[in-house]
């Protein structure tokens, strides 16, 4: 297990990064370190979200039922539900509030004040890892940031290094448009505003990130039916953001996806009913595709929906990458995509174009993320490395 002195120096160069005497982390202790732990999402900090050892929604999917059979647990905060703040509230929190640190120098604020200046306009290469975030942003390791900004600045990663669909030498006399499609999104629905570092580290850059799931599906459909003033009952962006001038004026606009009406033609073209998982007709109603798709801790091999996204981002072209907890997980991933596409493209003769965008050899390296979650997820029985957003996997992308 070569990576493991390497994960294990990235935990520990934080003074909270505690292991456990089974090599675990625990990130309920270290809230409770940090006086941010209680049995109501509504009075926690850190954005509240539960920490249980299965980090997804049950699933009625036949690949996965099985093998999450042992880590199912109802351990959960008092009224939770992914998006919770999203439908008690007409109005997010502030970054202070949802963090709840007593120390506000530890939180990496999204709103500005003279005690707490914005950072200052990032170089291209700049942010490359925790270390190099956390001297850009003033923070000091103290601060407990990367155990919730993983998902963030992976994300960045993903765009920036792994896909390369935004360009950090982009002219400043110009600005960048930038499509996403976050897929499978859970826990993150909790603190969306984070997703502003994205606006502060990308400089005359607009992004529009759509976020996907079942647990979106499910929060739009408990908005529509019970809390139509709240926040997840708006028809445009659920947050919006820009970042202050000198740090380079980015901005981003984050929306749920609303399902438009299936055309009549929809039964012949064997669409299913949007259930809140990216699927085809997602691009085929849409009026331009996407510039990427992300998707993390994604358990690609885990989910028999997957094969469809992985099918379709392939013959569209469309870049796209996941992470995964485990490098066993990732290498996986990349060895068995090439059977799901030869089979997928048997449905069309070999001299079509899809067929030969579906057969095609394309490269999928599995590499270290450097912004993973610190710390091995508090399952003892795993001695490999095994961590939130890990490793990652690019599906499709520059060759």
């Amino acid at each position: 297990m070569p990576h493991l002195p390497y994960f294990h120096a990235q935990l520990t160069q934080f003074p909270w990064g505690r292991l456990e005497r089974d090599g675990t982390v625990s990130h309920k202790f270290l809230q409770a370190r940090f006086d941010v732990l209680d049995s109501d999402y509504r009075k926690a900090g850190f954005w509240a979200i539960p920490e249980r050892a299965n980090p997804h929604d049950n699933s009625d999917d036949l690949l996965l039922s099985n093998a999450a059979r042992p880590f199912t647990d109802n351990t959960n905060l008092k009224g939770y539900t992914h998006g919770a703040m999203m439908l008690a509230l007409e109005e997010w929190p502030s970054d202070v509030e949802g963090w709840k640190l007593q120390d506000e120098s530890l939180i990496p604020h999204i709103f500005f004040t003279a005690q707490f200046p914005p950072p200052p306009r990032p170089r291209p290469g700049q942010v490359r890892d925790w270390k190099s975030w956390y001297e850009w942003r003033g923070l000091s390791l103290e601060s407990p940031a990367a155990v919730l900004m993983d998902h963030v600045l992976t994300t960045y990663y993903l765009l920036t290094e792994t896909l390369k669909v935004v360009d950090l030498q982009y002219p400043s006399n110009d600005r960048q448009v930038v499509d996403v499609h976050y897929l499978g999104m859970e826990t993150e629905l909790n603190y969306l505003p984070l997703f502003s570092e994205l606006a502060l580290l990308l400089p005359n850059t607009h992004m529009n990130l759509t976020i996907f799931s079942p647990a979106t599906h499910n929060l739009l459909e408990h908005a529509k039916q019970r809390y139509p003033r709240s926040i997840a009952a708006r028809e445009g962006p659920v947050w919006e953001y820009t970042a202050p001038r000198p740090t380079g004026g980015g901005s981003i606009a984050i929306s749920l996806y609303h399902a438009p009406p299936l055309p009549p033609v929809a039964r012949q073209m064997q669409l299913r009913p949007f259930k809140g998982v990216w699927q085809r007709s997602v691009i085929m109603l849409a009026p331009k595709d996407p510039d990427a798709l992300v998707a993390l801790n994604a358990g690609i091999l885990s989910y028999s929906t997957w094969h469809e996204v992985v099918s379709c981002a392939t013959m569209a072209n469309i870049p796209f990458a996941c992470t995964d907890y485990a490098q066993q997980s990732a290498q996986m991933c990349a060895d068995h995509i090439p059977e799901w596409l030869n089979e997928a493209a048997r449905s069309f003769r070999p001299d079509e174009d899809l067929h030969q965008k579906l057969v095609r050899q394309r490269t999928r390296p599995v590499t270290i993320n450097p912004f993973h979650r610190p710390g091995q997820r508090p399952m003892s029985q795993v001695r490999s490395p095994n961590l939130g957003n890990g490793f990652i996997c690019r599906i499709v992308g520059p060759e």
